[in-house]
């Protein structure tokens, strides 16, 4: 992002966003030579607020601002009727002081990269590294500029066939900030597929057991249930919380954190220049705090959160959405839950869940890679298979384990112990 200013014109006023993107992608197929990509996203949006009506435009060239502003000021003539005002209880000193920039050396990486796809190599992989930059900046209509500036490598690798030898399938996507991240999880995920290889497929199992599910297999689950937290939705009742009634485990609380620790995603204010904060979403068992943007506190009367953030190349008009997310961990070693029973499945990663069942109380994926425990020793994989999970109850009678893991650059998940589980195979 380059700029974006907040003015008053002839009674109007005006929104303009400029956001610049740049991407080096690193790319291997092992059937063809690296490939390096330089690739620039860049765009322009205005959002115009005339009395009691919105208007909003946008276009991916830059060079059309005037016509796409006068659009937006047309469209606020007959737009949504609301009276949004944009924030100004902020203070210049802080937010200027807030400039966070972290890179590495590109040569460095692509060595590491090249690294790593040898190890991927036996299983014949395709591996993609894209250092990605972002420019932001909010400015609202008392000239107070926030500023943030960040830089970070996303890592994503998958199998070229669906599935091979035991039945594993391998997807991953990971964020790092240094060469020695990247080099750390190359080794471990080398060490981790080469023991899973090894061990035996089981294609009979006891149709109930004890299941463990893994902070990337968890993921998915929680964001289902987080992406249902729109204010908006909310309060016009069609948010998925509106029409089914949740349970909740007293051990679960899900925040939505500004802040969180190797998160790609940290700011101090929204898109609409309102201040964040760390706010609980579920705690004591209940629904505690909905997200919020400045239009639906104007129609609902509830208060912005500081989640009105744009996505899709932040030429989008603002909308509520989390930031990161962030479970509690536990006070249990993974060990101990493994130690306490026969055995025990380790689901570590699903594939393919369908939101969309959620409306009937159910979510279902298939599981692609789990591993069959014995007290604390692997004995097994399952080859892929369906799973059927009632939702609205999955978060009660849980164990949570004191080890967290950071999941696509903005969730901290623990793993997720559930006593009994009915599996198909």
């Amino acid at each position: 992002m380059e700029k974006l200013n907040l003015l008053k014109t002839n009674g109007m006023e005006i929104e303009e966003f400029i956001a610049k993107k740049e991407s080096i992608c690193f790319e291997k197929n092992f059937a063809e030579s690296y490939n390096n990509k330089l690739s620039i996203d860049e765009g322009v949006a205005y959002r115009v607020v005339k009395g009691d009506k919105v208007g909003f435009a946008n276009t991916n060239n830059i060079d059309d601002k005037v016509r796409v502003q006068e659009k937006a000021k047309e469209l606020a003539k007959d737009g949504i009727p609301l009276n949004v005002r944009f924030p100004e209880d902020v203070s210049c000193e802080s937010i200027n002081e807030h400039m966070h920039f972290e890179t590495s050396d590109v040569v460095k990486i692509q060595h590491c990269f090249e690294e790593l796809c040898n190890y991927f190599k036996k299983f014949n992989c395709k591996v993609k590294l894209d250092k990605i930059s972002n420019f932001r900046s909010v400015m609202n209509t008392r000239n107070t500029m926030c500023k943030s500036h960040d830089a970070y490598f996303k890592l994503t690798f998958e199998s070229m066939r669906n599935e091979f030898g035991n039945g594993l399938s391998v997807f991953k996507l990971k964020y790092f900030r240094t060469r020695n991240e990247l080099y750390n999880f190359a080794q471990k995920m080398n060490w981790e597929l080469d023991r899973i290889k090894k061990l035996k497929t089981y294609y009979e199992i006891e149709s109930k057991l004890p299941v463990i599910f893994a902070p990337q297999a968890l993921a998915g689950l929680v964001l289902s249930i987080v992406e249902n937290f729109n204010a908006k939705e909310v309060m016009s009742g069609t948010s998925i919380l509106e029409r089914k009634k949740f349970e909740f485990d007293e051990k679960f609380e899900l925040y939505d954190a500004p802040k969180i620790k190797n998160s790609v995603f940290n700011v101090m204010f929204d898109d609409e220049g309102t201040r964040t904060y760390r706010k609980p979403l579920i705690k004591n068992s209940k629904c505690i705090t909905y997200f919020s943007d400045l239009i639906t506190e104007a129609k609902y009367n509830y208060k912005s959160t500081g989640n009105g953030f744009r996505r899709n190349s932040y030429t989008t008009m603002p909308t509520p959405n989390f930031i990161n997310i962030d479970i509690n961990n536990g006070d249990t070693k993974l060990d101990n839950y493994l130690n306490i029973n026969n055995t025990t499945i380790l689901i570590k990663q699903i594939m393919g869940l369908d939101i969309n069942s959620l409306k009937g109380g159910f979510i279902t994926g298939r599981v692609t890679e789990s591993i069959i425990y014995k007290g604390s020793e692997a004995i097994g994989t399952l080859p892929p298979f369906s799973l059927k999970i009632e939702l609205n109850k999955f978060f009660t009678d849980i164990g949570i384990t004191e080890e967290v893991e950071n999941i696509w650059g903005f969730m901290n998940i623990p793993y997720l112990y559930k006593d009994i589980m009915k599996i198909h195979i």
